[in-house]
């Protein structure tokens, strides 16, 4: 767990090769041992990392293993990898090119990120803003989709 949390302080720093580098044999580990908190750590800094380098593909990968091992996670951390996965796909799309399962994403995420639990961690905040995508605030949520529904619409576009 250690190894992910220093991957993502790497990221933080802006030192994105070291950072994915440790995030992947974090990754690793915690496979080998099936510790989920530490592959979900080492997967959101992997994820963050790609995307910070325009490595959507990458990005997508990362957010992939990420959330296929969050059904035990805080919402947190699925809205994180949620919006990491918006992110790269609304980039360069254009206004023609958006898809309305990718707007459909962002605005759940933007509805989690403003309730009181769900903000993204800063790690994914910063990535995603690199890609050009900046949260912006819901007065009011509402009621929310459970965080199983993210999960799946995150996953999806994750191909």
């Amino acid at each position: 767990m250690a190894e992910a949390l220093e991957a993502q302080l790497l990221v933080l720093r802006g030192e994105m090769a070291q950072g994915r580098s440790l995030a992947r044999q974090a990754l690793l580990k915690g496979e080998e041992i099936g510790f989920q908190p530490a592959i979900l750590a080492a997967a959101l800094a992997d994820a963050a990392a790609a995307a910070w380098s325009n490595d959507a593909r990458g990005a997508l990968r990362a957010a992939r293993t990420g959330l296929t091992q969050s059904d035990q996670a805080d919402e947190t951390a699925v809205v994180s990898l949620a919006l990491i996965v918006a992110a790269v796909r609304l980039d360069g799309a254009g206004p023609t090119g958006l898809d309305a399962d990718v707007l459909g994403l962002e605005r759940e995420v933007s509805r989690w990120a403003s309730s009181p639990g769900g903000a993204p961690y800063t790690i994914a905040v910063h990535a995603a803003r690199r890609r050009g995508l900046t949260l912006t605030p819901v007065a009011d949520p509402g009621p929310l989709a459970p965080v199983a529904d993210l999960r799946r619409r995150a996953l999806d576009l994750c191909d």
